[in-house]
C-alpha cells in the first residue's frame, strides 16, 4: 500500500476497507487508532463511501479498547441492519429471477445481492444495494412491463423502485453501459451456471464480472471507497482469474485503461495483489499513473468539495485512448450539461417540491434529533420541509420551545395545525406555506431539515447569509455538500435499516 496525503480518518477508512489483514496493514491501523481521530467524521465518511460493514469487521479484528463504545455500537447496529437487508435482497433477487424465468426471460444478475454472497462466505461484510440485471436488448421492454405489474415504479431511464419493499432494480442491456463505444457481446458465450436448490441460473464469468465492476467504478470516477473495496474483495475471492483473457477482453471492449486504472487503484489504496502482467501493462501506459493519482486526489477531498465538471470530463476522457472515443464522449457530456443548465437543474428540473419527499418521521428519531441539537426552552427551531409537523410539535410539547414549520404542501400544513391544536401547543408553533429557498429563518437557533442532499446544497448559501455562527443544523439521512458534520448519530429504524442524524455548524 502506498502512503497518500490525506486525513487520518480517510487513511483509516481505506486501510480497513480492503480485506487486507497483513501484519503491516494491521499495525498501521493500530497507529491510526492511537492518533487523534474524529470518530463522528469517520462514521460519516464510512456512510458516504458505503463501507460501514468493512469498518466494523476490521475494528472487531483489532479490538483493543481504542474504539469508543458508542462508535462500535453504532457500527454494530448498521451491520445487523445490512445483514438482514442482504438476506432480504437475496430472496428478492431469486424471486425476481424465477418470475422472469417463468416468462422465458433469462436475466444475468451482477453486483448487488450476488456480490454479497460472493464476498461473504460465512458473514456479510458487503452492502448489497440495488439488484442489477443484464438482459438481451429485446427483452428490456418485457421486463419493464413485468416490473410495473409487480409494483415497481420507473425512477430513471432503466431504474425501478418498489416503495413497499424498498428495493431498487437496475437494468443493463450490455456489459459496458455506453461508457465505451464497443458493444461486443462475447460475454454471453462465457456465462456460468449456478444452482440454488433445484433451480439453475446463469451469471457472468469471473473475467466479465470483474470488467463490469471496473466499468461501473470508472463511470463514477471511483468516487466511493466502497467501489474499490468491492473490486478488491472480488479479486481476492477469485484466485484463479484468467488474467490474459481478462486483458484480451478489455482490449476488445476498448476498456483496457478502465481495467488497468481500477486494478492499480485497488493495489495502491488497499494493497490488492495483482500479477506482474498487469503491472507491466500499466507501466507501458503513462496515462494510468495520472488517472490513478487523480482518483486518489478526489477521494482525499471527500466532503471538502464536489468534483467539478472540468475534473470529471478530464478523468473520463483520460480513460479513453482513441481520439474518436474522446471526442464522442466529450460531445455527449457537453450535450447533457447544456440540457441540465437549460433546465437550471435541480430547482426547475425537479421543482421546489423535489427538494424533499414527505416521509413520516418516527417519534424516537425526532427525540434523538432534539437531543443531538441540545435543544432548550430558550431556543427557536425552524423545521424546513416540516411535513405533518411532528418535529415542531414535539419540540414545543416536550421542551417548550417556540418552533416554526416551513412547508409547501397546504394539505400537510392543515394536518399539522390540527395536530398542534390537539396537543395543546398551537400557541407555541406556527406553520408557513412557503418555498424554503425564499424563506426567512434568520431568527433560528436550531434548524432541522429532511431535505435531500441537493436541497441542502441549494440552502447552504442561505444558511451562510441568514444564520449566525454556531447555529445548530440537524439533518436526517442526508448530508450538506460542502460541509463536514460535527457529530454523527445512528438510530435503529426497523430490522433492515438505520437512520443517520448529523449535527452541522457554520
Amino acid at each position: 500500500m502506498h502512503s497518500f496525503n490525506m486525513s487520518p480518518e480517510m487513511e483509516l477508512l481505506i486501510r480497513c476497507s480492503g480485506f487486507n489483514f497483513s501484519t503491516s496493514n494491521m499495525s498501521r491501523i493500530r497507529e491510526l487508532q492511537h492518533a487523534k481521530i474524529n470518530w463522528h467524521l469517520l462514521l460519516w465518511f464510512a456512510r458516504w463511501h458505503r463501507v460501514e460493514l468493512q469498518l466494523y469487521h476490521c475494528f472487531k479484528q483489532n479490538e483493543d479498547g481504542l474504539i469508543p463504545e458508542t462508535i462500535m455500537n453504532s457500527l454494530q447496529h448498521v451491520t445487523h441492519a445490512h445483514t438482514h437487508n442482504n438476506l432480504f435482497m437475496q430472496r428478492e433477487l431469486l424471486n425476481l429471477l424465477k418470475l422472469l424465468k417463468s416468462h422465458q426471460v433469462t436475466a444475468v444478475p451482477v453486483k448487488g445481492p450476488l456480490m454479497a454472497s460472493i464476498l461473504s462466505k460465512d458473514k456479510f461484510y458487503y452492502q448489497s444495494g440495488s439488484i442489477h440485471l443484464i438482459l438481451l436488448r429485446q427483452n428490456v421492454p418485457v421486463v419493464k412491463d413485468i416490473l410495473g405489474n409487480e409494483g415497481y415504479i420507473k425512477i430513471g431511464r432503466s431504474t425501478f423502485s418498489h416503495s413497499g419493499k424498498r428495493t431498487v432494480v437496475k437494468i443493463h442491456s450490455s456489459l459496458t453501459n455506453s461508457i465505451v463505444t464497443s458493444k461486443n457481446e462475447s460475454f454471453r458465450n462465457r456465462l456460468v451456471t449456478f444452482k440454488i436448490g433445484p433451480d439453475e441460473y446463469v451469471s457472468l464469468s469471473p473475467v466479465d464480472h470483474l470488467l463490469f465492476l471496473c466499468i461501473s467504478g470508472a463511470r463514477k470516477h471511483w468516487a466511493r471507497i466502497g467501489l474499490v473495496s468491492e473490486l478488491s474483495g472480488f479479486v481476492q475471492s477469485n484466485k484463479e482469474l484468467n488474467w490474459p483473457l481478462l486483458l484480451k477482453e478489455a482490449r476488445v471492449l476498448q476498456a483496457k485503461r478502465i481495467l488497468l486504472s481500477g486494478l492499480q487503484l485497488g493495489s495502491q489504496l488497499m494493497g490488492l495483489s495483482i500479477p506482474s502482467l498487469i503491472y507491466k501493462e500499466s507501466a507501458e501506459d503513462k496515462a494510468i499513473k495520472k488517472i490513478t493519482r487523480l482518483s486518489v486526489k478526489l477521494l482525499a477531498n471527500t466532503g471538502k468539495r464536489a468534483v467539478n465538471n472540468v475534473e470529471f470530463l478530464y478523468y473520463q476522457t483520460s480513460l479513453r485512448k482513441g481520439i474518436k472515443d474522446k471526442l464522442i464522449y466529450s460531445r455527449n457530456f457537453l450535450r447533457k450539461l447544456r440540457f441540465q443548465n437549460k433546465m437550471r437543474r435541480p430547482h426547475l428540473l425537479y421543482g421546489p417540491r423535489g427538494l424533499a419527499e414527505f416521509v413520516p418521521t418516527s417519534p424516537e428519531i425526532v427525540e434523538r434529533m432534539l437531543e443531538l441539537a441540545e435543544a432548550g426552552p430558550q431556543d427557536r427551531l425552524y423545521d424546513l420541509g416540516s411535513g405533518d409537523g411532528i418535529i415542531v410539535i414535539t419540540a414545543a410539547k416536550k421542551i417548550g420551545l417556540r418552533s416554526v414549520g416551513i412547508e409547501m404542501n397546504p394539505a400537510l400544513i392543515e394536518k399539522a395545525k390540527v395536530k398542534a391544536e390537539a396537543e395543546g401547543v398551537s400557541h407555541l408553533v406556527s406553520f408557513v406555506e412557503q418555498d424554503v429557498l425564499t424563506a426567512d429563518f434568520s431568527s433560528a437557533t436550531i434548524i432541522t431539515s429532511y431535505l435531500r442532499s441537493f436541497g441542502n446544497k441549494k440552502l447552504l448559501p442561505h444558511f451562510r447569509k441568514q444564520l449566525k455562527p454556531g447555529i445548530r443544523i440537524i439533518t436526517c439521512d442526508f448530508s450538506i455538500p460542502g460541509l463536514l458534520p460535527e457529530k454523527c448519530v445512528i438510530v435503529e429504524n426497523g430490522v433492515r435499516y438505520v437512520t443517520y442524524l448529523y449535527l452541522w455548524t457554520l
